[in-house]
């Protein structure tokens, strides 16, 4: 399918997803202190951990706001991995079938990797906020397709090179990208590195924006 058609797609269906700003009453200063006070804890437990982030809130969007600060500030992107999975994902663009059994296999390898070093690329992210925004009791789905930026432009047979999340609250969907959210690799010298540098403006984003660079 062409980009042209898939964004022709997203676009329609924005006014069935939600927003950020049916949240403005809402502080998040005591989610994101939450956050930051369990900051570098472990994931070899993650419902405890998921349960010490949730537990003392009230309402339902600060519990996945504390969720989702943890993850942005606590988890690194690999760039590494990215580039094998962007890899594969080119070699399977053309059989959506195997691409999509091949992500089914990939992703419970990548956790484990993630739950060990705490590393991980965009559907290490996505699924640790699916896992944790589960075991909070919240409906979360893992969303694959295309991110654009500014170096990395989407051409008419690009493969799908990006995943991120929709989150379900009083029954409207929200999306989120925890993995844009956390920060951004550079490269120095020929190496990539990980420079944290958390950012909100992906959790709950506005729908027009986030069609912007976003296309499931």
């Amino acid at each position: 399918m062409r980009i042209s058609q898939l964004l022709f797609i997203l676009l329609c269906t924005i006014t069935c997803i939600a927003q950020r700003s049916d949240f403005q009453e809402i502080d998040f200063t005591k989610a994101d202190s939450i956050a930051l006070k369990y900051k570098g804890a472990s994931l070899k437990n993650i419902p405890v951990l998921t349960h010490n982030l949730t537990s003392s809130l009230q309402t339902d969007v600060e519990k996945i706001r504390a969720i989702y600060t943890w993850i942005g500030t606590n988890i690194e992107n690999d760039y590494s991995s990215y580039l094998k999975i962007s890899h594969k994902r080119k070699r399977l663009a053309k059989d959506r079938q195997a691409f999509l059994d091949w992500n089914t296999g990939i992703t419970p390898k990548i956790f484990k990797a993630l739950l060990e070093y705490k590393k991980t690329a965009c559907t290490g992210y996505a699924y640790l906020v699916k896992e944790m925004t589960n075991l909070a009791g919240f409906e979360c789905d893992i969303i694959d397709g295309y991110g654009r930026t500014p170096t990395l432009l989407l051409e008419e047979d690009s493969a799908p090179n990006h995943s991120w999340n929709r989150i379900k609250v009083n029954n409207k969907w929200y999306w989120c990208d925890a993995t844009w959210s956390a920060g951004e690799t550079i490269i120095l010298n020929g190496e990539p590195m990980f420079n944290p540098d958390y950012f909100d403006g992906y959790f709950f984003a506005e729908p027009e924006l986030f069609s912007k660079n976003h296309f499931p």
